[in-house]
């Protein structure tokens, strides 16, 4: 989608626009804690504070000087408008929300249906990346125009719950935004009041070129012509609407009026030939914090703390796997898990699952990208960061210690603490053995498509960094992270590293598939070339074993290694091949101590169901096999018919 372009080809300006270094505040609508661009030109505004003692640290609490904080209920980010209206001086204004945020860098990017930017998380990365805390581009841009405004798209293709509407109106109505009642209602109101923007409103309203979103920059005196208009109209409104029984969605109502006479005002100003330039919003679908330390964590010690980087969206195994956890966690010590995740999981299904968390115990999840790239690679991308991050927890924050790294599947036998000892020595990377990728190296098989990795299975020791212990003071004090990031973009001219396309998620259904090995193994091979270059050191078996085939590992492994992972008896962790719960199946090393760690777990039967259904033929193949008379004729049925 092509960003910059102007609302007509001839306009005139007023002498605030091409002013240099023009005083521009850009509000920021929060009612969360979020990550936000770091540039004066923002002013991150908490709003519905007087509805909370909570107050946000660098954020401007709405409820000071003029305001209608007690409102927030029904003016949604609004009420950060007004009190900018009453009580901020600058010579441009400006609202986004703590998820939507205008690109101006003036590339191509692809659009969703609203056309806008679409991105799963708002981080330090995508906030470079789209340069939204660019303050140069920002300034340079607004103070060419005379208002900043997204572009229209088009309603009358969009789907609704109600099916496929013709007018902006119809399609409100029918997300259940408001009733045709209250717009009687909104039309009474501005004929009474602003009777010059009726005209606009009734065109708007039947019209199909939707805007919305309340997402704008525009120059002070049109600002306050804005606000004038739309708080004259909704504060009428917010008094004669009835709010009695009404669900919090509808509630919101003030707000959803507020992008109609939005709306409405930008067509004013375009008929008045003002310079509108219209650039797209980048929206994200999560704007979690960190939920790592922001600073050094003064229990030192006596936490023991894990993050687990979770990449599938089904609860059950990652449940059960939470629950061996808690099970073998030491009532004397006190834990921390930080739980890593994909934009599209929701965690609160694994705490609804789990049947209780102890005291000593403690729970935190955010997206998995969050992180502040650390200013030693402040160039990083995000893909590589994907790789690396494991490597940059050091660096990452000032409150990790030692530190247990897991990615994907992990059961725990024992006592997590006690692996967070094997870092105590003179290395700060201490990984998992990767004994199915040493296997794999072996056979014929799939030695062909791994052996562009050049990995030695007779020299090389083959480590992941699915499971890692680090120490990241010795990090720190050792390591320079840079040369981390170095060594990870010198592999990737050199060898493969792939990035999956996401299938199409279907819940708690877990398809028998067989694994994609050429991807999996190839970047289980670029990582154990990344781990053999800045020495990480092997756990023993005992520490973290793999829950894989038995007589095909004792086949194909060197005989020394697969010696070693037989006898582990207990380990402390078991790791599932590919990280994914293991088959029902007899061959599978420690793949019954997974499930009867399940059977004791509120998710069995899902499990169980997630196992055995793909194998259940389906009642279409039971009466019409592939292949049978029975199944041609009734295939020419349903061609007849569907003629």
């Amino acid at each position: 989608m092509k960003t910059g372009s102007s609302c007509r080809a001839s306009r005139r300006m007023s002498s605030v626009a091409g002013t240099e270094n023009p005083n521009i505040k850009i509000l920021i609508s929060c009612h969360k804690e979020v990550p936000r661009p770091q540039s004066d030109l923002f002013l991150p505004v908490q709003v519905g504070a007087a509805n909370t003692s909570r107050r946000f640290e660098g954020m401007q609490p709405d409820d000071e000087g003029e305001n209608i904080s007690d409102r927030n209920f029904t003016f949604c980010e609004l009420t950060a408008q007004y009190w900018a209206w009453k009580n901020l001086d600058a010579d441009y204004y400006g609202l986004c929300h703590y998820r939507r945020y205008f690109c101006f860098d003036g590339l191509e990017h692809s659009a969703n249906d609203h056309l806008q930017i679409e991105e799963d998380s708002l981080s330090s990365f995508s906030l470079r990346d789209y340069r939204l805390d660019d303050a140069d581009l920002i300034e340079r841009c607004v103070s060419e125009c005379d208002m900043v405004a997204p572009p229209y798209w088009d309603i009358s293709k969009a789907e609704t719950p109600d099916g496929v509407k013709r007018t902006i109106q119809e399609h409100m109505v029918a997300y259940g935004l408001f009733l045709e009642d209250d717009i009687a209602l909104l039309r009474e109101i501005v004929q009474e009041r602003q009777p010059e923007y009726a005209n606009d409103l009734d065109a708007y309203l039947s019209g199909s070129k939707y805007l919305g979103y309340s997402c704008y920059i525009m120059r002070k005196d049109l600002f306050q012509r804005f606000c004038e208009f739309e708080f004259d109209v909704l504060l009428e409104f917010d008094k004669r609407f009835n709010y009695e029984g009404l669900t919090t969605t509808r509630k919101r109502i003030c707000g959803y009026l507020g992008e109609i006479l939005y709306s409405v005002f930008v067509r004013r100003i375009e008929e008045e030939e003002l310079r509108i330039d219209r650039y797209p919003l980048v929206f994200f679908l999560d704007t979690s914090v960190s939920c790592a330390p922001s600073k050094e964590d003064s229990t030192g010690a006596d936490l023991a703390r894990i993050v687990w980087r979770y990449r599938d969206r089904p609860t059950s195994a990652f449940v059960v796997c939470l629950e061996s956890l808690i099970r073998t966690l030491d009532p004397t010590r006190s834990y921390e898990v930080e739980v890593l995740h994909e934009v599209d999981f929701v965690f609160d299904t694994v705490l609804n699952a789990l049947k209780a968390i102890p005291d000593n115990l403690i729970i935190k999840h955010s997206q998995w990208s969050v992180f502040d790239c650390p200013q030693e690679v402040a160039t990083l991308s995000l893909d590589d960061f994907d790789i690396a991050q494991p490597l940059l927890l050091p660096w990452l924050s000032s409150g990790y210690e030692n530190v247990l790294w897991i990615d994907g599947l992990a059961l725990f036998q024992d006592d997590p603490a006690q692996m967070l000892n094997a870092v105590d020595g003179d290395s700060a990377f201490v990984c998992m053995q990767n004994i199915l990728l040493q296997r794999e190296l072996n056979k014929p098989t799939t030695r062909y498509f791994l052996s562009e990795y050049g990995l030695d299975t007779r020299v090389d020791e083959i480590l992941d960094t699915t499971v890692m212990a680090i120490n990241s003071k010795i990090a720190r004090e050792a390591v320079d992270p840079a040369l981390i990031v170095n060594e990870l973009q010198k592999l990737r001219g050199e060898y493969r590293y792939t990035q999956p396309k996401r299938p199409e998620y279907k819940p708690e259904v877990r398809k028998r598939t067989e694994v994609p090995s050429a991807y999996l193994l190839g970047n289980q091979a670029f990582r154990a070339q990344l781990l053999s270059v800045i020495g990480a050191m092997p756990l023993p078996f005992e520490n973290v074993s793999t829950c894989i085939d038995l007589p095909d590992t004792m086949t194909w492994a060197n005989e020394d290694t697969a010696r070693a992972w037989k006898a582990a008896r207990h380990p402390t962790i078991v790791y599932p091949e590919y990280g994914k719960p293991p088959l029902l199946s007899g061959s599978h090393r420690f793949g019954g101590a997974f499930w009867i760690a399940a059977r004791d777990t509120t998710v069995y039967e899902v499990l169980l169901a997630e196992e055995l259904e793909p194998d259940a033929p389906s009642a279409k193949r039971l009466l019409f096999p592939e292949g049978s008379k029975r199944r041609r004729i009734a295939s020419k049925m349903i061609r007849k018919f569907r003629k």
